[in-house]
Order: C-alpha cells, then structure tokens, then sequence
C-alpha cells in the first residue's frame, strides 16, 4: 500500500487529484506543495489514515468539512496560501492534530 505521495511545483487537477486520492486510501503522508491547486478535493476527507498532510503554497479559499474524517492528522501545512480567508470549525475537533502552520 502507498503511504506517502509528495507532489511539489507541477501543477495537478481536480480530476486527477481526486483519482490519486481515490486509489490511495493508506496514505500516512499527503504533500501538494505549490501544485496550482484551487479547491481541495472533499475525498481528502476520506484518507482516514493521514497522518501528515501538506497544501502549502495553492491558490484555495477554503477547505473541505471533510477534514474533520481525518482523525489521525498530526501536522497540517497550509504555510503560502494566501486565498485561504478562515479554517473550518471542524479543524478544532482534531484532537491528534498537534502542527498548524
């Protein structure tokens, strides 16, 4: 099973994201860095066993309430998105969640 994807500075879309996403349910590391990102695909939510998960550097203004699924994420990297206006409510119920930058 994969457990790590790092895509950096290549720009992904939405369809393909959700596809990668869709066929890596064991992801423990999810890094997007810098890929033109503008919206999070809601299957993120899906990815129950993330443990670390990297959106710096995008273009979206929100993220997902699905992250709330993501029970075991310790760090979140959101560093460089400066569309991004507020974090969900839900981002204070991970409780394992111990990095916010």
């Amino acid at each position: 099973h994969l457990q790590s994807l790092i895509i950096e500075g290549n720009n992904v879309t939405n369809p393909q994201l959700t596809k990668l996403l869709r066929f890596s349910p064991h992801l423990r590391v999810l890094r997007l860095a810098s890929v033109g990102m503008k919206e999070v695909p809601t299957s993120t939510g899906k990815l129950i066993h993330l443990r670390h998960l990297d959106l710096s550097g995008n273009h979206f203004c929100k993220l997902p309430e699905s992250v709330k699924q993501l029970v075991h994420l310790q760090s979140l990297d959101l560093s460089h998105c400066d569309s991004l206006k507020q974090l969900p409510r839900e981002i204070g119920e991970l409780s394992n969640l111990f990095s916010l930058n």
